[in-house]
């Protein structure tokens, strides 16, 4: 799965896990996200057209290559 996907369903989970509240859970969770978050390879992407999770320096119309 290429990292700009990672990064739309971690914002998705991490808007999820919000929403439970469950306080103790959401904290564990919460450093299982971080772990896996950081593992991402920010170079292993597709370029977004809406501009969204792109690398730093990758815009919105640049080319995939």
């Amino acid at each position: 799965m290429f990292d700009d996907l990672r990064m739309e369903n971690a914002a998705i989970i991490r808007k999820c896990a919000r929403d439970l509240m469950v306080r103790q859970q959401i904290e564990e969770f919460q450093l299982l996200f971080i772990d896996w978050a950081a593992s991402f390879d920010p170079w292993n992407y597709i370029v977004n057209d809406w501009g969204l999770f792109n690398p730093p320096g990758v815009g919105p119309h640049d080319e995939q290559f």
